[in-house]
């Protein structure tokens, strides 16, 4: 897939064993000392997810900008949000979905090139109430409001959820892109939000 500037292999379900496999265990509760204004970085060709890590490279300026911001003023968040057309090197506000994730950037890179690489870790879906810029050539900033999950755990949702697990089993069988045990690893996640992630 494309994203900030390359391309990376991984699908969400790949990244989602990555952190499976690697033990990382997300403890963010959102508290009320959370931001609610955060640099953006506009991501191409991908959805980044709650409890999803993400390797990025990051080439354009306001992008590099944004995790610089990230790392000096928001206590490494930012929010990561999809484009609505990744041909477009300087998305403004209307080129951006409406809806993204709080993520911390957990590792960052600046490379002699001025680019970046960094790894972000999704954390909680967010809603963008406005999005505005500061500087010519500086980030963009949203206001943002912290979305609760919706539902509960009735018949309804567990059928859903046996039914997923057996479709993504099936998947499995067919492809060579995801590891056998990973079954065993999406068995034990109990909480419908984070398997549909």
């Amino acid at each position: 897939l494309r994203t900030e500037i390359g391309v990376i292999t991984l699908t969400s379900g790949f990244c989602f064993l990555i952190s499976a496999f690697t033990g990382v265990i997300m403890s963010h509760e959102i508290r009320n000392d959370m931001p609610v204004k955060l640099p953006v970085i506009a991501i191409r060709d991908i959805v980044v997810f709650p409890h999803m890590h993400l390797p990025l490279a990051v080439y354009r300026a306001k992008s590099v900008a944004a995790i610089e911001t990230a790392l000096k003023e928001t206590r490494k968040y930012i929010l990561a949000v999809a484009q609505k057309n990744p041909n477009i090197d300087d998305p403004k506000a209307e080129d951006l979905y409406g809806v993204g994730v709080l993520g911390e950037v957990t590792q960052s890179l600046k490379l002699p090139d001025s680019s970046m690489r960094v790894f972000i870790s999704g954390i909680k879906r967010v809603r963008i109430l406005s999005l505005s810029s500061e500087q010519k050539n500086g980030p963009l900033y949203a206001q943002i409001e912290y979305l609760g999950d919706k539902g509960e755990k009735n018949s309804e949702v567990m059928a859903l959820m046996r039914h997923l697990m057996e479709v993504f089993e099936n998947y499995v069988k067919l492809t060579t892109k995801i590891a056998v045990n990973s079954v065993g690893i999406m068995e034990q996640i109990d909480d419908p939000s984070k398997l549909a992630d």
